[in-house]
This record gives structure tokens, C-alpha cells and sequence, in this order.
């Protein structure tokens, strides 16, 4: 039987955020991912404002005082596993690409930094990509924010994978009026990361958000982290 949880159809990114979480848990958005270039928010823009408040002070790699930074990818991609190890199909299989469709196969660096997110564990920094301006149909992982301050603290992850989770907008949250809640069988989840709520909305409302299905929960007994598989019809499609 064919999983329903496999990217089946892989879009280029336009951009990728670079997204820091600080010790708060806040995420924020610092900077921005081209194949060319990382820019920085400007200094003075209200992310970076907020981000410089909560403790960041800048990517390792990249010198902050200089807002714009050339041939980036190289810098990224050590955040990925080398293609030639042993484990990198099971790290392409965590995020429902399957290692031997010619379309994973084919697929650019900036691609695939766009559909892992560069995760390294215990690391502050991430990408997030924002699948914005997406006419077509599409699939993805992402990881879902706060869900151990949300359901792990009262719930285990038995038999939670392939569940579907309902996303409720929620234009009165005083923290973000671009929250998107998750909620599973009624019960709150979690909510969908700042930087991808805005494109969550929009599906939402156009109707163009087919479904959300718990795909992988990892981590530590005390701090769970939940993934779900996202699949997006095609613009105009009913």
C-alpha cells in the first residue's frame, strides 16, 4: 500500500528564513536565504529589534555589522549529513522524501535545505520555509511549535502517528494576530511556526489546505517535538 505521507510533488524555494529560538522559546526571524546571498533584517526592523531584546546577537557564520553575506549555501549545507553517509536516506525518509524518486534525486542544495530546515539538535538556528506565492500543489514536513508546552504535558505520542490535526486561525491571540492553532480531536496541539502562519492563513482561507497528519514525534521524554506532514491543493481547485 502507498504511503499517504511522502512528498510527491517538490517545488522550488524563492527564499528560506533563518529562523533563531531563544531561550524564551520565542522564534524569530533574523535573516533571509537566497542561492546567492544571506541578508540580514535591517538592524532596525521590528524582528530584529524584538530578537536582539530576547538575546540574539548573530549567526556564528556571518558577521552581523555586514548585512549582506555572498555564497552562503556551503556555510548551510554542513548543517545537513554528507549525501555519501550511511544515514542519509533515513535522514531524507524523516522528512517524507523518498531516496529514490528521481525528483529527490534531482533535487537542488537550496532545495533540500528548504524541506530539512537544517536542524541541528540543541541548536538555536533553523531554516523555514515560507512556500509563499505557490500556485500549484505541494507537500511538506514541518515541525510544529510548542506542542510540549501543549499536549505532551498531559498526553504520551501512543499511536498519535497519521492522526489529522485541525488548524483554527486566531486573529485575537494578543502575542500573534497571525496565529495559526493545531488541535487534535478538539484538544489544543500546538500552533504552526511564526514565518509560516502567514502562508498557513492564506490556504486557510482559500480553502487550499488539504490536510495535516502527525508524521514523526522525537526528542526527550521532558521536551517532545512533533512534526506534520502538510498537503496543499492547487490554487482554484475545490
Amino acid at each position: 500500500m502507498k504511503s499517504t505521507m511522502v512528498v510527491e510533488n517538490i517545488v522550488e524555494p524563492k527564499e528560506l528564513f533563518l529562523m533563531w529560538k531563544a531561550n524564551s522559546g520565542r522564534r524569530h526571524k533574523v535573516g533571509v536565504l537566497t542561492p546567492d546571498q544571506f541578508t540580514y533584517l535591517p538592524l532596525d526592523s521590528p524582528e530584529i529589534v524584538d530578537a536582539l531584546q530576547d538575546g540574539f546577537e548573530e549567526f556564528p557564520a556571518f558577521d552581523i555589522t555586514k548585512h549582506v553575506h555572498d555564497n552562503p549555501l556551503p556555510v548551510f549545507m554542513r548543517r545537513c549529513p554528507p549525501t555519501d553517509r550511511r544515514d542519509f536516506d533515513a535522514y531524507l525518509q524523516a522528512f517524507s522524501l523518498d531516496p529514490n524518486s528521481a525528483a529527490v534525486k534531482k533535487m537542488s542544495n537550496f532545495t533540500l535545505l528548504g524541506y530539512t530546515g537544517a536542524y541541528v539538535h540543541g541548536n538555536p538556528f533553523h531554516l523555514l520555509n515560507p512556500f509563499s506565492g505557490i500556485a500549484t500543489a505541494f507537500e511538506f514536513v514541518m515541525q510544529i511549535a510548542g506542542a510540549h508546552h501543549n499536549y505532551f504535558k498531559t498526553h504520551d505520542d501512543t499511536n498519535l502517528l497519521g492522526q489529522l490535526l485541525q488548524a483554527a486561525l486566531e486573529p485575537d491571540n494578543v502575542n500573534d494576530p497571525f496565529a495559526v492553532k493545531l488541535c487534535l480531536n478538539g484538544e489544543p496541539f500546538g500552533y504552526i511556526q511564526r514565518g509560516l502562519n502567514h502562508s498557513f492563513g492564506e490556504w486557510v482561507a482559500s480553502n487550499r489546505l488539504e490536510s495535516i497528519r502527525l508524521s514523526r514525534v522525537n526528542g526527550s521524554v521532558d521536551h517532545r517535538y512533533a512534526y506534520a506532514f502538510v498537503r496543499v491543493k492547487a490554487l482554484g481547485v475545490g
